[in-house]
């Protein structure tokens, strides 16, 4: 003998039976459809003619319970007493809870204060000439980088106006951040077109091309490599014409007044 429980928790004989012969005997009606529930132990039938049934098993026996499908579910007598006190006594307590919320006092609107923020000092501004500014300065005891020369433009968009000439290299060229800008001179090279120089250590003047594609010229010749240059030498950049003017020579220079 096999012994065998099916899911509805009957035991058979599994050798003498495939199946459960309990769930067999329990199988609804024809024109009946049947839902089992998921613990197993109950399972509800639909009949054609409108009756609802529902088989429990509990330990080992069952029983039936039905009533028509269009019949209204009865609520226990000590379940009618509960429900309605309990939806009076919520009704009741609504307008309280809604009363409580308006008069309840509104806090002050406060605005809130903005952080302490130190300002950020400022560094006082350092001299172009100066080395802590990583400037190459040849006068350390000059307030300012002193002059060495001038350029003075005699044709062209900058007619009658000089530009200054400082110790060391000075740089030519359309942008603000040459040493010596031409802005309005749109024929040379925006950065470099040509530069220049002042040699504290010889007292002398020299002028070189930049790296720019812009020519240069020196008393009308081109300007291929650096020459040195000597006063009232005529200088051409693009469409104007500057006319170099020394103060430091053979007669002048800063260093007998500044060390």
């Amino acid at each position: 003998m096999k012994l065998t429980k099916c899911e509805n928790k009957h035991f058979y004989d599994g050798d003498e039976y495939e199946s459960c012969p309990h769930c067999v005997d329990q199988q609804p009606e024809q024109g009946s459809f049947g839902l089992t529930q998921p613990d197993g132990n109950n399972m509800a039938f639909a009949s054609e003619d409108g009756t609802l049934s529902l088989y429990t098993y509990e330990n080992g026996g069952q029983s039936i319970i039905s009533r028509p499908m269009d019949e209204p579910q009865t609520i226990p007598e000590e379940q009618q007493d509960i429900q309605p006190h309990m939806q009076s006594q919520q009704l009741q307590q609504l307008p309280q809870q809604q009363q409580a919320l308006q008069q309840a006092p509104t806090p002050p609107f406060q605005a809130q204060q903005p952080p302490n923020i130190q300002p950020i000092a400022k560094e006082p501004e350092k001299s172009s000439f100066s080395n802590e500014a990583g400037t190459v300065y040849f006068y350390e005891n000059a307030e300012e980088e002193p002059v060495t020369g001038w350029l003075v433009c005699v044709k062209g968009a900058y007619l009658g106006k000089s530009f200054p000439i400082k110790a060391g290299r000075n740089n030519i060229g359309r942008s603000m951040e040459m040493d010596i800008p031409l802005t309005k001179e749109v024929t040379i090279s925006r950065v470099k077109h040509a530069s220049v120089t002042y040699d504290p250590a010889n007292c002398k003047f020299l002028i070189q091309p930049g790296e720019g594609r812009g020519l240069s010229y020196l008393n009308g010749e081109m300007l291929i490599s650096h020459a040195y240059l000597n006063e009232y030498d005529k200088i051409t950049l693009g469409k104007s014409m500057f006319v170099f003017i020394p103060l430091c020579g053979d007669k002048f220079n800063w260093d007998d007044y500044l060390n």
